[in-house]
């Protein structure tokens, strides 16, 4: 197994609801940072395991639909509480979605784990991870 990855930073707005400590209950912003991770079973001929410039052109196109918006206004938080879990299978989607279109089927075949760090703050984070056939049947409803 090999592992390649990157990391960055975008900035966002949410605002949380319930039983949360009252800042949380109005607009607030944070600078989050993005940890992603993806294990593939071999390598290419090139002896590289994805191409990282490709993964930072799809980091980068997701860092540019929420850079400064506030998530809350957000579709696909119309019906969800704007968490750091949430957040994360958001990004988790929108990084699948963006393999989907970049990659081949045998390089799509290869990945055999991807996972997502987000990080709120220096001291907090959530993230998410799946792997065999849980990565296969998400990648494929990214679609």
């Amino acid at each position: 197994m090999y592992k390649v990855g990157v990391v960055g930073r975008f900035s966002a707005i949410h605002t949380l609801a319930g039983d949360v400590p009252e800042e949380e209950k109005h607009p607030h912003a944070h600078n989050y940072k993005l940890e992603w991770d993806i294990e593939v079973s071999q390598l290419d001929e090139r002896g590289f395991s994805l191409d990282i410039s490709m993964l930072e052109k799809i980091r980068d196109a997701l860092f540019i639909t929420v850079e400064g918006v506030n998530l809350n206004e957000h579709e696909y938080f119309k019906n969800k509480p704007v968490s750091l879990e949430n957040l994360c299978e958001f990004v988790y989607k929108k990084l699948c979605t963006g393999l989907m279109q970049r990659l081949s089927g045998a390089d799509l075949a290869k990945i055999t784990a991807m996972e997502i760090r987000i990080w709120e703050n220096s001291q907090a984070w959530a993230g998410t991870r799946r792997e065999g056939e849980q990565i296969a049947e998400r990648l494929q409803r990214s679609i």
